[in-house]
Parts: structure tokens; sequence; C-alpha cells
């Protein structure tokens, strides 16, 4: 270097902050750039997640405006294997037709299990056990002041672990009459400690109307939603209400007090019965009904509904032919409910239905609610002389769900329950359903007064619960079934009921690792961190460089004196 060039030592900086700018800003844009592209891909990532139906159900769930459609398309992924074997535990045993509607939820430090009992009291108990154990507490009647009966149970737990159930409560009648039925929920202040004095949700004694068929979920802490099926009090000795309605409540303050009911208008003009809820995050909740006309179709209907009381225009999931009220050769009644849960961001549902002569369940999932699309539906055929009915769903952890299913043979009046993998498709298409292995074989009929409207499973982060009954003509056995699942967060706190897992349950989680794909925005993603990476070197290098250069500049200066 000749010192001629720089008769000044400002002169000579600005040489050198010139040589170390320039390079440094080569540098900085490369690695902007490369940030800015993976942020780019990432961002592009989750869009198309989104478009693809897997983003997170908070931010996409939203049915509003859908014109879907239902079709039934062939799978393109291959079937999931058999379920695990649930641990089985006795929960009570009793004289046959004791016990019915079975629920039950899983809290991470204990699980409460409920079933109507008949006979005597005609009340909904409820029986608690620590974590890890089948010890079981004795039955706790679950019964609001003034009432005389309760029915209709089902079960949540909260994130912070504490154990509620919803039933409903009459001041009367007998039979399947329910004058003045309402919806109630009892609480625990603990998982450990025994329920707490029931609350109301809605009070209908002294109205011109009635309550049917309550749910119960747990979202966010300290929220707690609740639906039900509402009817004309002159529909209150019908099985199912004909002017029957959905009508929902929220509770911000854990189930302190409630909301007013809101009305979910019919979408067909049918019966509205048998609702189920999958709690969101973002302070929402999906929830999935089936509406019945006086031919013996049935309709399946999902709303997403808001805490303050926003409802978006529901969307039909699909339709077909009900059960009939009594199956062949059983001695109980049937019904037409819908199960639901999220899986993948992915709305996931299952029915029972009447087709060529046989009860099968029906599963099936839909679009990214808020996008327009088709619903892909996947039948669930049982043996010849067999009807499948109460179908339950819940998510099993990753791209899978739980569907468990009572069957009934014909011949014995023998009521069983089975379990099945459902791999949901992430292309749209139809879910698949695994091998069926059987949970609880039954012992020949008759058992029951009623076997319920539906199962309720539950998620938690390493099981999905549910209660089951089986009765024959010596005895009846009310048990607790625990699938287990794989370690994945669980969307809305710890689940819902309503057959939805964890629901609420439901689950968020990512889509399986099948690794980057030439071309694909993986691979463009990788490649951006790459060129960032290598950025960085040449950063390195470059300074090396700049660092020697400044020692040999100084070494001369020192050689010929200071500059001026």
């Amino acid at each position: 270097m000749k010192i001629a060039r720089y008769p000044n030592l400002t002169t000579l900086r600005r040489h050198h902050d010139t040589r170390r700018t320039v390079p440094n800003l080569i540098v900085t844009s490369l690695v902007v750039t490369s940030l800015v592209v993976t942020s780019l891909i990432i961002t592009g990532l989750v869009g198309g997640a989104a478009r693809a139906g897997t983003t997170d159900a908070a931010a996409r769930l939203a049915m509003g405006g859908d014109a879907s459609t239902t079709t039934t398309s062939a799978p393109t992924t291959s079937a999931p294997p058999a379920p695990t074997a649930p641990v089985l535990g006795t929960v009570a045993t009793g004289p046959p037709e004791r016990f019915g509607e079975p629920a039950a939820a899983a809290a991470p430090s204990g699980t409460a299990v409920v079933a109507t009992t008949f006979g005597g009291a005609l009340v909904v108990d409820a029986w608690r056990s620590a974590a890890g154990t089948n010890a079981w507490t004795a039955a706790q009647p679950l019964l609001p002041a003034g009432f005389s009966r309760s029915y209709d149970p089902s079960a949540t737990a909260t994130p912070g672990g504490r154990l509620v159930v919803a039933g409903g409560a009459s001041a009367g009648g007998s039979g399947a009459c329910l004058p003045g039925g309402s919806v109630f929920v009892a609480a625990t202040p603990s998982a450990s400690q025994a329920f707490g004095a029931p609350v109301l949700v809605d009070d209908s004694r002294g109205s011109t109307g009635f309550d049917d068929r309550p749910v119960v979920a747990a979202g966010p802490p300290h929220v707690l939603w609740a639906a039900w099926s509402h009817g004309p009090a002159a529909d209150a000795c019908d099985v199912v209400g004909r002017h029957d309605v959905i009508e929902y409540a929220v509770s911000v303050d854990g189930g302190a007090t409630f909301s007013r009911p809101v009305t979910l208008a019919s979408v067909t003009g049918g019966a509205a019965f048998g609702a189920a809820l999958v709690p969101l995050p973002g302070d929402r909740s999906a929830v999935v009904w089936t509406e019945q006309q006086p031919g013996g179709a049935v309709a399946v209907v999902a709303a997403v509904v808001g805490l303050d009381g926003t409802v978006e225009p529901p969307a039909v999931v699909g339709s077909g032919t009900g059960l009939p009220l009594v199956l062949p050769g059983a001695s109980f009644y049937a019904f037409t409910v819908a199960s639901a849960t999220v899986v993948q961001s992915r709305l996931v549902v299952a029915w029972p239905t009447w087709s060529a002569g046989q009860g099968v369940v029906r599963v099936a999932q839909g679009p990214v609610p808020g996008q327009r699309g088709t619903w892909a539906t996947t039948d669930v055929t049982p043996a010849a002389g067999t009807d499948l009915l109460l179908p339950a769903v819940a998510g099993g952890g990753g791209s899978r769900a739980m569907l468990v299913s009572a069957f009934h043979n014909r011949a014995t009046d023998t009521v069983g329950y089975q379990a099945s993998t459902v791999g949901i498709d992430a292309t749209g298409g139809a879910p698949v359903i695994g091998p069926a292995s059987t949970v609880v074989a039954g012992v020949p009929g008759p058992g029951f007064f009623e076997l319920g409207e539906t199962l309720f499973l539950q998620r938690s982060a390493t099981a999905v619960t549910g209660a089951l009954v089986t009765g024959g003509t010596a005895a009846s056995v009310l048990q607790v079934a625990r699938f287990p699942t794989l370690h994945l967060p669980v969307a809305g706190g710890s689940g819902g009921s309503g057959g939805s897992g964890g629901s609420g349950g439901s689950s968020t989680s990512s889509t399986p690792n099948a690794g980057p794909r030439s071309g694909s925005p993986d691979g463009w993603a990788i490649g951006a961190i790459v060129v960032a990476l290598g950025a960085l070197l040449v950063g390195a290098r470059i300074r090396a460089a700049r660092r020697r250069a400044r020692r040999r500049t100084r070494r001369r200066h020192a050689g010929q004196g200071r500059v001026r």
C-alpha cells in the first residue's frame, strides 16, 4: 500500500471503513435475504397447510358460508393398524338394567365416570379414581336442589385438572317424560375432591319448554361449554322432541355462572337432537348435531360458536337414514347421534346410519372449515346379523383418530364394543378405517333399560378414555377403557365430551414427517437455510482477511512514521 494515497488519518479510516462496509453489506444482504426467503417459505408452508387443511384449528375453524357437499371418495392412504388394546377397569356392578348412558372424563390427576342409575332414585351417579389406579370412590349422586331425578350425564376435565359433570334434571315425570327438564353442571375443586353442589345452566321449570341430552366440554382455562336439545313442553314425553332445537351456553368462570342460552336455528327444518362439542382455541367451539325428519331421513350439521354469542352459518356434514328406534332383536332404544373431534385441523364426524337394512357407522372428514370443498365419507359395516351403533371419535395422536362403537347381535340381544383407528387423509380423501378389534365381547341379553344416545371419549396426554356398559340377564357392569395414545398437545385444554376427544377433544399436531421433497417448499426452506449458513461462512473468511490486511498496514505505517 502506498502512503501517498492517504494524506491523513481520516482518509485512511474512510478507506478501511469502505473496505469493511462493502463486504459487510454483501454478507448482510446475503444473510438478510436468506432469512427473509426462509421466513417467506415458512410462512408459505403455514399458508399452504391452511389451504391443505392442516393449520391450527384456532385460526382456521370457521364454517360460515361453506358450499360444502358430501361425497364418498376412494381413500388415498393405506389402512392404519388396529389400536392397542385398552386397559379395562370395573367401576361398579349391579343387577340387570341398572347402568346406562355412560360417560367418562380423564384429567392428569384422576378420572371421573358417570352413569344414570335406573330404578330406585333415578339420578346421575359419579365415581372418581386417582390417576394410574383402578380404585373407585363410592357413587356420588348428582341432583340439583328442587329436582327429583337426573339423567343424560356428560363429563369433561378442565386444563387445571378439575372434573366436571353435566346432566339433565327434572322436577317430576316418569319414563321418557321430562317436565321442566333443565341443565346442570357439577365440578370438583380438584380431581381428588368430591363434586360440589350442582349449578343450573338452564332452568326450564315453570317455562313452556324442557331440556334434554346436555353435553359439557372444557375450553381454555375457566371456560366451559354446554349444549343441549330444547323443545316445547308438548314434546316433553316424546323420545325425540318433534320441535327440538339446539341451545348452548358458556361459562368463563369455571362453571360458577353461565351466559344466557343461545339458540342454533335448524338448517333442514327437522328436529335437532344430540349435540356434540369440540372446543377450539381462540374462544370458540364447534357444535355438531343431528336433524331428524319425520320420514326417517337425517342430516348431520356443524357450526362454530363464540363466547360472545356469535354463530357462524352452519354447514351440512352429511345425510342418510336414521337408525330405527328399536333395532331388530334389541330390547332397548337406539338413537342417531353424531360424535365429533378435530384431527390435523379437520373436523372428523361419526354417526350411525341405516343402510341396506343394517346399522352402519359413517365417518366423515371435511375440508378446512371456512373454505369451499367437499366432505368425504367412509362407511364401517358390521358382520351379517349385527348392527353398529353409538359411535364415538377422539383424536388419537398425529393424523389418526380413535373410533369406538357398540355392536348388537340380533340373535342373542348381545351388546359389545369394538375399536378402530381412523387415518385422516391429508389430501382431502375419504378417511381410512383400520381393522376393528373387540374391546368387550358382551354377554347375551336382555340386560339394558337404555344404553344411551352416544358413547363419550376424551383424550388426555397419555390416553383416550371412555366408559362402557355391558349387561345381560344376570348382571350389568360399568367399565372404563383407557386406550394409550401419543404424547401430543391437546388443543383447547383437556378436550371435551359428547364423543369429542380431547377434543376437544380435540388435538393439535403436525403433519407426519415425510422428509423434504425436491422442488417442494420444504426443499426451498432447507436451501434458504444453507444459503444463510454459507453467507455466514463467507463473512467469517472476509473478516479474517480484513484483519490480516490491517496488521500488514500497521506494520508498514510503523516503519514510515505517523501519517497526518
